[in-house]
């Protein structure tokens, strides 16, 4: 287990890796790239710092997602299209549809408008 130094110790929370992470960063959810879920996708933290929405896999991988558009699929599960130059298509599916509808809320306004 790799502690990480919070400033108050009630708000870590472990990871399902063993990782410990501060409770209020984010909302966790099952994320996949380009592909359709099948069980052994991993949990990842989506994360929002200054406008701009990450993906965290704590202690190994941080990406950046920028959406191009936006797909609700069902109460837990979003899509965000982000682009060839990307990572392509983002899902993410959350463990309830409060917390899709959490990230949705913060993930909206950083999709482009559309010309008309």
């Amino acid at each position: 287990m790799n502690p990480i130094p919070a400033s108050d110790p009630k708000k870590m929370k472990t990871t399902p890796e063993g990782n410990r992470v501060e409770s209020n960063e984010g909302v966790w959810a099952f994320v996949v790239i380009d592909a359709q879920f099948d069980g052994t996708e991993p949990r990842r933290l989506i994360k929002f710092e200054r406008d701009v929405c990450y993906v965290v896999e704590p202690g190994k991988n941080i990406f950046e997602v920028k959406p191009k558009k936006l797909d609700r699929m069902n109460a837990v599960t979003l899509i965000a299209e982000t682009g060839f130059w990307h990572y392509g298509r983002v899902s993410m599916r959350f463990d309830s549809p409060s917390d899709a509808d959490t990230v949705e809320q913060k993930l909206r306004p950083l999709v482009p408008k559309r010309r008309k």
